[in-house]
């Protein structure tokens, strides 16, 4: 959320029982400032910008090349470039979803589930890279049950998304 959205993510979090302080782990999907605007508000977490983890003063590098950064158990980050050359992606096995079913949380690989039917709008909206956008978005599609957008609603990936999904992916090869 944007640095101005600052009460409507305290007010959420609070609906939720959950404190800034009590956050271990902040993944940022990517830098646009539409999605960093509040890292202040979670002093104690550690942070994920792209390949770039900090925590407070510490500075670390992960050299994702296909490799997961694992956060816990059925909990990891991967790489998703294409939006930005930095997009990473937050996977989430075993959720509490429809019995166990696994997350992806994708920023703006994913604007919304309409843009899986209607490319224009997440390549109006932006992308560094077309062909790698496409090649990752079918990556997470198949790794997963639900979306969770940049931009809308968590949607239920169905065979017709995936088939979709892979026919763009495939035009580019």
């Amino acid at each position: 959320m944007t640095a101005w959205d600052k009460d409507v993510l305290l007010r959420e979090l609070k609906f939720h029982h959950v404190k800034p302080e009590d956050v271990n782990y902040l993944v940022c999907t990517h830098g646009h400032s539409d999605h960093i605007g509040n890292l202040n508000l979670f002093l104690n977490a550690t942070h994920f910008l792209g390949s770039c983890i900090s925590h407070k003063h510490d500075y670390a590098y992960h050299d994702f090349d296909d490799k997961p950064y694992i956060l816990d158990e059925g909990i990891e980050v991967i790489t998703t470039t294409g939006h930005t050359s930095t997009c990473v992606s937050l996977i989430v096995k075993n959720t509490n979803l429809d019995g166990g079913r696994s997350v992806a949380v994708v920023g703006d690989l994913f604007e919304k589930e309409e843009d899986i039917f209607d490319e224009n709008l997440w390549i109006e909206s932006g992308t560094e890279d077309e062909n790698a956008q496409r090649q990752n978005r079918l990556k997470v599609a198949e790794m997963v049950d639900f979306i969770i957008p940049g931009h809308g609603p968590k949607f239920l990936l169905t065979d017709e998304h995936r088939q979709k999904l892979r026919e763009d992916a495939e035009k580019q090869k």
